[in-house]
């Protein structure tokens, strides 16, 4: 076969890999094998256009192979995956041959001394680095200025966040699984970044003190940090911001009260926070059509105020919230096609109201939505209730409910033998 251009062996026995490498005739831009290790010679005298090659733990001789082959001088991405051999010094420092080479990973690779010697491919644009031992990130921006994608993720870096000020070319920065707490003012002089993730570190609300300088921010994910009410309330002067995950950072309704100013806020995940009344806040989010706020104290006041506010919604994921009797109000929401309401206190009245508001509904288009109600406390009755219901203006596409307080043979008798005439247009799932 002379027309193959990708190729992946993956878990093939050294032996084979020798005997496609010999005979193989195609021209093979993109080379990929994996999930084992080699110790055994692999010549790379090949004449491949080679632009991509995805590789796992090679011999010594293998890795001089590659690095003194012709397609050393046109490789332009090279994935080092997870492997238990040891990339030595000698070889490090002939990457240098990778002139063409604009993009790097590294996953859990053992380096003998550290990354500096990556650092000498100065064309490279792309660099990721995850769990590599040598994590050292010292003087990276001397070495490698084209930089515009970053990502060092589970390295164990606390500081070394000054020289990242310099990377005047930077767009998309990924630091998570950390332990920063430490160097906001100097991410915050990248002005280039449009992409943030410093997900599960340490930070805390000074941090983003001067946060408001990243003005082509458009994607901050701050999961699993310590940012309280104060450093939520610092984000609200990023205003081109349009996506932002605040999941697990102790933040309550105080830190919501200057959302409105996010007016391309679309995507926004508060999950697993201490917020109650806090919805009223982000009905001035104009653009905000996808909101995640999970496990936190969300009572139904708050939910009702939020749905006499709010238009614009889309997707609402409210699970493990005390909502109850609010849960009525949801078809208010006009553009609401996907409700997540599990664990949320709900019982036959709010169900019966819900469809009785939902009956009411009308519009010039068509709503279909997808509900999911597993885990709370209404009763077969309710079942029945949306087996009634039909609106051609409001159609219930998808309805996931679970056993609550009626036995799930009840439920499952209503489903299958029920002779109510139901919406045919519906779908009903039962789990």
């Amino acid at each position: 076969m002379k027309t193959l251009e990708i190729v992946d062996l993956q878990c093939l026995e050294y032996t084979q890999v020798v005997e496609f490498m010999k005979c193989c005739q195609s021209k093979i831009k993109s080379f990929t094998i994996s999930f084992r290790d080699y110790r055994g010679e692999l010549n790379f005298n090949v004449d491949w256009p080679l632009e991509r090659l995805v590789i796992g733990g090679l011999s010594f001789d293998s890795w001089i192979s590659i690095l003194n082959s012709k397609f050393s001088k046109t490789l332009k991405s090279l994935r080092l995956v997870p492997s238990k051999t040891k990339i030595e010094n000698s070889v490090l420092e002939l990457f240098g041959n990778l002139e063409s080479l604009i993009e790097l990973e590294c996953g859990a690779v053992e380096i003998e001394q550290g990354l500096k010697e990556l650092f000498k491919i100065g064309a490279l644009k792309r660099l990721t680095l995850h769990g590599v031992h040598g994590r050292s990130i010292e003087e990276i921006d001397v070495h490698l200025p084209k930089l515009e994608y970053l990502s060092v993720r589970h390295n164990n870096i606390k500081g070394e966040l000054d020289r990242l000020g310099n990377l005047k070319n930077l767009t998309s920065l990924i630091l998570s699984d950390n332990d920063i707490f430490d160097g906001g003012c100097y991410l915050s002089s990248i002005t280039t970044l449009k992409y943030l993730n410093l997900s599960n570190n340490s930070i805390g609300d000074s941090f983003l003190m001067d946060f408001n300088k990243l003005i082509n921010l458009t994607y901050l994910d701050l999961n699993g940090n310590n940012i309280g009410n104060i450093g939520a309330n610092y984000l609200s002067s990023n205003i081109n911001i349009e996506q932002l995950i605040l999941s697990y950072n102790l933040i309550g309704e105080e830190g919501l009260k200057n959302y409105g100013t996010l007016r391309k806020l679309r995507i926004l995940n508060l999950n697993g926070n201490n917020i109650r009344n806090g919805l009223k806040y982000l009905s001035a989010c104009e653009s905000l059509d996808r909101l995640s706020i999970c496990a936190n104290h969300i009572n139904a006041q708050a939910v009702i105020e939020f749905c006499q506010l709010s238009s614009h919604v889309k997707i609402l994921h409210i699970s493990d919230n005390p909502i109850g009797d609010g849960f009525s109000h949801f078809p208010l929401l006009k553009q609401l096609t996907e409700l997540l309401a599990n664990n949320c206190e709900i019982g036959d009245y709010a169900i019966s109201e819900f469809i009785s508001t939902a009956a009411k509904y009308k519009s010039k288009f068509t709503t279909e939505i997808q509900l999911s109600i597993t885990g709370n406390n209404f009763t077969k009755l309710a079942v029945q209730k949306f087996l009634k219901f039909e609106n051609r203006d409001y159609k219930i596409v998808k309805l996931v409910v679970s056993d609550s307080s009626s036995s799930s043979k009840e439920i499952d008798k209503i489903l299958t033998k029920s002779n109510t005439p139901t919406n045919k247009s519906n779908t009903c799932l039962l789990l």
